[in-house]
C-alpha cells in the first residue's frame, strides 16, 4: 500500500507533493478494478485517515441516496465509526454555506470548531476531541454524489500541499464511487462494454503517473475506441480563455479517412450545441450531422469526416479542461444511455490523469528552476536532513573542497567530515562540536581551513529549514573568505 503523508513531512514541500502524488497513483492502481463499493471505500478511508499522520484522525464517505435528499454514511474509520456507521443524515440538516460549497460549487468546506456547524442537528458527527473538520465533494459526471469527510484532534493547520493531496484523494474516491455505481446499473448484455471499461481503467491507472501527456492521450484514445466500438476518438483541450480548443490526440479504425492533424485549433461557436455543452460541462449526442446542413454541428463534423458524435467534457476539480468525442464515420449510430455513462466514466478518469500530469509537470518545472538557481550560486550549499544525512550539495560546495558534489550525498556529516581529514586543518575537538550544531535549530557560523590542493579559508553559516513550524533539516551556506 502507498506510503503515509506524515512520513513525507520532513522533506521539502516539492518532495512531499511528488511523493504524495506517487501515493495517490498507487492508491488508484490498487483500487482501479474494485467493484465492491464497501470494500473499496473501507480501504480508501483507512489510507486517507492514515495519510494525515495525526492521532485521532477519522475519515469517512457518505453518499446521496437515490432521491438526493439524504446522505448515508457508507464507510468510516477511527473513533467516529462507533456512532456514524450506517447513519442517514438529511441534507436539510447541513449548514447552508457548506451545502452550497459542496453541492453547487464543488469546493471543499473546512472548519476548526469540531465540525459542529456542518450538521446543525448532528453535533456528534465529529467526536469530542476533534479540532479540525474538512469535507470534500465527490464529483461524479459534474454532480456531487457524496462527500469525503476528515476530522483530526490536531490543532495544526494543514498545509496547501496537504489540501491539494486530499483533493486528489477525493478525485480517486469519486472514481471508485462512479465505478461501483456504474457496475450496479449495467446488466449482462453490457458485459462486453464493462470489460472494455475495465481495460481502459487499468490503462489509465498505469499511464496516469507518466509525465508525458501526449503519450497518455494517445493511449487513452486508442483504448477508448475499443471500449465503445467507436470508429474515431478525438481529444481536444481548451485554452486558458475557454473559447477555443486544440486537438491533442485522434485515433480511428478506418484507414485513409480525413481527420484534423494534431495541433489543429478551432474556436467554439456558441450557436453550436457542442460548444455550449463543453463550456457547461454537459454531454452531447449528435445522431447524424449530415442531416444538419449549414448548421454549426455539420461544420464541426467536416474536419473529422464523421456522421455521429458523442461528446463528453473533461472536468477536473470543477474546471472544464476540454472534451473527448466518440464518432461513427461510416454510418449514423445511436449512443445508448449505458454507452454515454461508460464514456463519462472514461472521461472522468482521463480528466484526473490530465490534471495529475499537469501537476507533475508543474512540480518538475518548479524543481528544475529551483535547482538551476541553486547550481548557479557562487556560494556552496549543503542540506542535511533531521537524521544527519546530506541530501543536497551544489557544485560550488564541491569545488570549495576540491571534491565532486556527488560524493557528499547520502553521507552522514561525520562520514563526510572524516573524508576531509587529509584536506583540512581544524582543532581536534572541532568534529565533535560541528555535528551537534548542525542538528540544532537556529543559526550560527563556523570556519574550515582547507590545505589541499591550496590553502583556503571557508566560512559557513547555518540556517534551519522549516515548513509549517516543523523542522525539516539544516542548511549551510559556504563562502571562500581566503584573505
Amino acid at each position: 500500500m502507498p506510503n503515509k503523508l506524515h512520513n513525507d513531512r520532513q522533506r521539502t514541500p516539492t518532495t512531499q507533493l511528488e511523493e504524495g502524488l506517487k501515493r495517490i497513483h498507487d492508491l488508484s492502481r490498487f483500487l482501479s478494478s474494485a467493484l465492491d463499493l464497501d470494500n473499496a471505500l473501507c480501504l480508501a478511508v483507512d489510507e486517507i485517515a492514515g495519510s494525515l499522520g495525526e492521532p485521532g484522525a477519522d475519515a469517512g464517505v457518505a453518499l446521496l441516496d437515490d432521491r438526493g435528499s439524504n446522505l448515508k454514511v457508507i464507510s468510516v474509520c477511527g473513533a467516529a465509526s462507533a456512532y456514524l456507521s450506517g447513519q442517514s443524515i438529511p441534507l436539510s440538516d447541513i449548514d447552508q454555506v457548506a451545502r452550497r460549497l459542496l453541492f453547487d460549487e464543488h469546493q471543499l468546506w473546512m472548519a476548526s470548531d469540531r465540525g459542529l456547524a456542518f450538521f446543525r442537528q448532528q453535533g456528534q458527527f465529529a467526536h469530542g476531541g476533534s479540532q479540525i473538520f474538512i469535507t470534500l465533494p465527490l464529483v461524479v459526471s459534474g454532480r456531487t454524489a457524496g462527500i469525503l469527510f476528515i476530522s483530526s484532534e490536531s490543532r495544526r493547520s494543514l498545509s496547501e500541499t496537504e489540501l491539494i493531496l486530499l483533493e486528489a484523494s477525493a478525485l480517486i474516491v469519486a472514481v471508485i464511487v462512479d465505478n461501483a455505481q456504474l457496475h450496479t446499473r449495467v446488466d449482462a448484455t453490457l458485459c462486453r462494454l464493462v470489460d472494455g471499461f475495465e481495460a481502459v481503467n487499468k490503462m489509465l491507472s498505469t499511464t496516469s503517473i507518466a509525465p508525458d501527456l501526449d503519450i497518455i492521450l494517445a493511449d487513452v484514445a486508442s483504448q477508448a475506441a475499443t471500449a465503445l466500438r467507436a470508429e474515431q476518438v478525438g481529444i481536444t483541450v481548451c485554452d486558458d480563455t475557454g473559447q477555443s480548443a486544440t486537438v491533442l490526440a485522434c485515433y480511428q479504425t478506418i484507414e485513409g479517412n480525413q481527420r484534423p492533424p494534431i495541433g489543429y485549433k478551432f474556436n467554439f461557436d456558441l450557436r453550436y450545441l457542442g460548444g455550449r455543452s463543453i463550456q457547461k460541462g454537459l454531454p452531447l449526442v449528435i445522431g447524424d450531422a449530415s442531416l444538419l446542413m449549414d448548421s454549426p454541428e455539420h461544420n464541426f463534423s467536416l474536419p473529422w469526416s464523421a456522421r455521429s458524435f458523442l461528446i463528453i467534457p473533461l472536468i477536473a476539480r470543477g474546471r472544464v479542461l476540454g472534451a473527448i468525442h466518440f464518432a461513427s464515420i461510416s454510418k449514423p449510430r445511436p449512443f445508448s444511455p449505458e454507452e454515454v455513462s461508460l464514456a463519462q466514466t472514461i472521461a472522468g478518469h482521463l480528466a484526473a490523469a490530465m490534471e495529475n500530469a499537469r501537476l507533475y509537470e508543474s512540480v518538475v518545472r518548479e524543481r528544475g528552476t529551483l535547482e538551476a538557481i541553486v547550481e548557479s550560486m557562487n556560494e556552496g550549499l549543503i542540506v542535511v536532513d533531521c537524521q544527519g544525512l546530506i541530501t543536497f550539495c551544489n557544485r560550488a560546495a564541491g569545488q570549495l573542497f576540491s571534491m565532486p558534489s556527488e560524493q557528499f550525498l547520502g553521507r552522514t556529516i561525520a562520514a563526510w567530515y572524516d573524508s576531509l581529514a587529509d584536506r583540512i586543518v581544524q582543532p581536534r575537538d572541532w568534529r565533535e562540536t560541528l555535528i551537534p550544531r548542525l542538528a540544532q535549530a537556529g543559526e550560527g557560523k563556523f570556519r574550515i581551513t582547507v590545505q589541499v590542493p591550496e590553502r583556503r579559508e571557508i566560512e559557513g553559516t547555518f540556517f534551519s529549514i522549516r515548513s509549517d513550524g516543523k523542522k525539516l533539516g539544516t542548511g549551510a551556506v559556504l563562502r571562500d573568505v581566503t584573505p
